[in-house]
C-alpha cells in the first residue's frame, strides 16, 4: 500500500484583546526581538563592501586681500578693520543745514568742556562775532538774492530753522570744518582775535570727531561710483603662491549687498592698476592642513537611517508634484530620498577677507584605506562644473581652471535709513528722450522730501516773486493761441540722445558705441527775470556741476531699459566685528516701474473746445 503523509500547517495569529490596534502598532522599545526582525526584513543587517570615513585631512591655501583700487585709480592698502561695503560705497557727506548746526554745537561743547568757564565764554563770543561763520538769510529787498535762494525760501521748515540760528545766534560748524580741512597750516584760533594753542588742539579734535562719525572718501573723485553706469566699479588684489598679485575685478555692483559672486578674476581687457600687486609679503600667502572627523550631512525632512525614528514633519517629500520638465525638482527629491545619507561634511574655517582654495582632501575609512578626493575638474578635464567659484574673465566657459572662493569682509546686516535722494530713470517714447525724475530731494534738514511737492512749492515761489499767476509772454484776445512748447515739473530732468564726435572722449566707451544720453535742461521762463536753466537738486544728477564750469554728464543708453531704473541715496549704519560703529552714505539701483509720459509737446495750438 502506498505510504500516506499528512501535511500540517501552523500559523501564529495575533489576538488583540481590544478592538483598538494602536498599541499593537506602536513598536514599543521593550520588544527587542520584534525590532531586530524588522531590521533584518528591511535589509539593515546586510553587509556592504565599503567602509565609513573616520578621518579627513584637508589641505588648503589662503591669502588675505592686499590692496584695493576704485575705478582704476591709485591702489591703496586694504584696512581689514573697516567693512568693504563702506570702503566702496561711501560718498562725500553733504553738509546740510541740520548737520552744520550739529557741528557748531559740538564745537561749543568742546570749548566749554576743555577751557575754563571764563575763557570759554569769551572765545565762544568771539566765534559768534565772526561774520564768516554766520548763517545768513537772503535780503528781502533783493530780488536776485531771493531768486537764487528760492530753494531755501520755498521750504518753510528750512526757512524757520535758518531764521532761528541766523545772524550770529549759532555758528556754521560746516564752514569751520571746511576752513580747517582746506589748505595747510590753518588753525582754529585764526578765526578769533588772538592765537590760542588749546583752541588749535581742539580744532584737530573737532576734525577727528567728524571723520570718526561719518565715513567718507578723501575727495569727491576718490569713489567707486561710475555715474555713466550708475554702478560701483573697483578692484582688489590678493597674493598667489608665487607672491604675485591676483586681481579680482567688480564691474557691476549696485544692489547694496556685496558678496563673493560680485567678483571675477580680472582679464587683460580690464586693465587693473599696476600697483595692486606690489608690496606683497610672504605672510600674505599660507598653506595649511586641517585634520578632523567628518560629519554626516543632514537637512530638514531627511529620511532617517533607522525606520522607527520619526522624521521632521515640516518637510514632506511625498507632497512633491513635479512636472516632467521640472528636472531640478526631481534631482533635489532624488538626492534627499536616496543619496542623502551618502554625503559627509568637513567644515573649514577661513579668515574674513581672504581668497581660499582647497587643494585636495584625504579620507581614511574604518579599514585603513586612504582616498584622495581631488577637484571634479581634475577627474573629468573635458567637462566643466562649478559651484561657489570665482569666474576667470580671460577664459571661456569651458576652460575655467580657477578653484578659489573669495570670502569678502562684508557686514551681515546694516541699518538703512529712508532715502535722502531718489531718482527714477524712465523712457518717454512720445518725446523721444529719457527723463530723470527726482522723486525724493534733500530738504537740508537731514531728510528727504517729495520731489514733486518741492517742485510745486518752488514754482509757486517763483511766480509769486515775479508777480504773475501764469507765465504769459504775449497777451492777446485771440481764442486760438500758438504754443512753442509745453512745460514739465522742475523735478523732471531731461536726457537726450547724442552722438559723440570722438569715441575716445570717454575711456570706457567702446568705439562702436557712439550714442549716449546727455543731461540737458529745461528753461525756467519768468517775465521779470532772464530765462535760466533748471538744474537738478540731487547729488546723483549733479555730476560735473561742482566746478564753476559745468561739465557734460553722459549716461550709457543700456543703463535705462524699457522698465527704467530707480537710484537712491541712503544712510547706512552697521557695527563691525571690532565693535566699531560705521556710518556712511551709499547708493543703490533697483528696477523701475516702466515708461513715463511727460506730456512735453512742441508747436501746438490751444483753443476753445466746442460745446
Amino acid at each position: 500500500m502506498p505510504e500516506t503523509t499528512a501535511t500540517i500547517w501552523n500559523r501564529l495569529e495575533s489576538r488583540p484583546r481590544s478592538s483598538n490596534l494602536d498599541r499593537a502598532l506602536r513598536c514599543e522599545v521593550r520588544d527587542p526581538l520584534w525590532m531586530l526582525t524588522r531590521q533584518w526584513q528591511f535589509g539593515e543587517f546586510q553587509a556592504e563592501d565599503n567602509g565609513s570615513p573616520i578621518l579627513t585631512k584637508v589641505k588648503y591655501q589662503s591669502a588675505p586681500i592686499h590692496k584695493y583700487s576704485l575705478r582704476g585709480q591709485k591702489a591703496a592698502n586694504f584696512d581689514a578693520d573697516f567693512p568693504l561695503e563702506a570702503t566702496i560705497e561711501k560718498q562725500v557727506v553733504d553738509l546740510d543745514l541740520s548737520l552744520r548746526i550739529e557741528m557748531g554745537r559740538y564745537w561749543f561743547r568742546l570749548l566749554r568742556g576743555t577751557l575754563s568757564s571764563t575763557l570759554a565764554k569769551n572765545i565762544i563770543k568771539e566765534f559768534k562775532a565772526n561774520k564768516d561763520l554766520h548763517f545768513v538769510l537772503p535780503p528781502e529787498d533783493d530780488d536776485d538774492a531771493q531768486y537764487n535762494a528760492a530753494q531755501i525760501l520755498s521750504n518753510s521748515k528750512q526757512l524757520n530753522l535758518l531764521s532761528t540760528v541766523a545772524n550770529g545766534r549759532l555758528i556754521d560748524g560746516g564752514h569751520l570744518y571746511e576752513y580747517l580741512t582746506t589748505g595747510s597750516n590753518k588753525k582754529a584760533s585764526d578765526l578769533i582775535s588772538s592765537s590760542n594753542a588749546q583752541v588749535n588742539d581742539l580744532g584737530k579734535t573737532f576734525i577727528e570727531w567728524f571723520n570718526s562719525v561719518y565715513a567718507q572718501p578723501d575727495g569727491p573723485k576718490d569713489t567707486a561710483w561710475h555715474p555713466s553706469h550708475m554702478e560701483y566699479q573697483f578692484d582688489v588684489s590678493v597674493s598667489d603662491e608665487n607672491l604675485n598679485g591676483k586681481v579680482l575685478h567688480t564691474e557691476e555692483y549696485y544692489h547694496g549687498r556685496l558678496d563673493w559672486y560680485n567678483f571675477d578674476f580680472a582679464g587683460q581687457k580690464d586693465k587693473p592698476h599696476n600697483t595692486l600687486g606690489q608690496g606683497i609679503k610672504k605672510s600674505d600667502f599660507s598653506r595649511d592642513e586641517l585634520t578632523m572627523l567628518p560629519t554626516e550631512v543632514n537637512f530638514p525632512g531627511m529620511p532617517n537611517a533607522r525606520w522607527w525614528q520619526i522624521e521632521d514633519g515640516t518637510v514632506n517629500f511625498g507632497n512633491l508634484k513635479p512636472d516632467t520638465t521640472d528636472i531640478s525638482k526631481l534631482i533635489v527629491s532624488e538626492f534627499g530620498l536616496i543619496y542623502g545619507n551618502d554625503w559627509m561634511m568637513v567644515p573649514l574655517s577661513v579668515e574674513s577677507g581672504s581668497l581660499s582654495q582647497v587643494d585636495h582632501i584625504e579620507v581614511t575609512d574604518v579599514f585603513g584605506q586612504r582616498t584622495i578626493v581631488k577637484h571634479v575638474n581634475e577627474n573629468t578635464p573635458d567637462e566643466f562644473w562649478s559651484f561657489f567659484q570665482v569666474y576667470d574673465r580671460d577664459n571661456d566657459d569651458n576652460k575655467q581652471n580657477e578653484r578659489s572662493l573669495l570670502l569678502p569682509p562684508v557686514v551681515h546686516h546694516t541699518l538703512e535709513g529712508p532715502p535722502l535722494e531718489q531718482i527714477k530713470l524712465a523712457r518717454d517714447e512720445m518725446a523721444n528722450m529719457v527723463w530723470a525724475v527726482e522723486t525724493i530731494v534733500p530738504n537740508e534738514l537731514g531728510e528727504g522730501m517729495d520731489g514733486h511737492e518741492a517742485a510745486m512749492h518752488l514754482q509757486a515761489f517763483y511766480k509769486n516773486l515775479a508777480g504773475e499767476e501764469d507765465i504769459v509772454l504775449f497777451e492777446n484776445k485771440s481764442e486760438w493761441k500758438y504754443n512753442l512748447a509745453s512745460t514739465v515739473p522742475e523735478n523732471w530732468i531731461p536726457f537726450i540722445p547724442v552722438k559723440l564726435k570722438d569715441p575716445n572722449l570717454n575711456l570706457s566707451l567702446n568705439k562702436t558705441r557712439q550714442i549716449q544720453l546727455q543731461r540737458a535742461a529745461m528753461p525756467r521762463v519768468l517775465s521779470n527775470f532772464p530765462t535760466r536753466r533748471i538744474r537738478p537738486r540731487t547729488s546723483i544728477l549733479k555730476e560735473g556741476m561742482d566746478s564753476q564750469t559745468v561739465k557734460p554728464f553722459y549716461l550709457f543708453e543700456e543703463e535705462v531699459p524699457r522698465s527704467g531704473a530707480i537710484i537712491s541715496l541712503n544712510w547706512q549704519r552697521t557695527r563691525w566685528y571690532n565693535g566699531k560703529t560705521v556710518v556712511w552714505q551709499g547708493r543703490k539701483k533697483t528696477n523701475g516701474r516702466g515708461e513715463s509720459y511727460s506730456n512735453l509737446r512742441f508747436d501746438f495750438i490751444n483753443g476753445k473746445k466746442e460745446k
